[in-house]
């Protein structure tokens, strides 16, 4: 049996409608300019590849395989953050190379820390 819908509408004309088309507008309203930062490879990327997928770097030789998973043990990846396991048991983020300065800063010289001398910034840091 034929589809006699799809049949009648086939058979329409169309010269009866009129089409206006409509000018291309080339404004946006709410156009913006956005400013793209370039970001270099977080030198931890090696590490969270192999914990996520345990997918080793490409090009190791095998001395270098092997220091990679001794490092590779002392290193845990939980919620997004890459986190390694230091001489005092404890697990400390591991920060971008951009992060260290705001984060010395922060701890070192705000108005509210103050200067407390090396041993006690890095403490505080840790």
């Amino acid at each position: 049996m034929a589809n006699v819908v799809a049949d009648h509408l086939s058979r329409l004309s169309l010269e009866g409608t009129v089409t206006e088309e409509l000018p291309i507008d080339d404004s946006f309203p709410d156009e913006q300019l956005l400013a793209i930062s370039y970001q270099a490879t977080p030198w931890y990327v090696d590490l969270v590849n192999f914990k996520v997928c345990e997918v080793l770097p490409p090009g190791l030789s095998h001395q270098r395989r092997k220091k990679f998973l001794c490092n590779a043990k002392y290193y845990i990846w939980e919620e997004f953050l890459l986190r390694k396991l230091c001489r005092d048991r404890v697990y400390r983020q591991c920060l971008l190379e951009d992060e260290v300065s705001s984060v010395l800063h922060h701890c070192h010289a705000s108005t509210y820390d103050g200067h407390f001398g090396a041993e006690k910034t890095i403490a505080k840091v840790l």
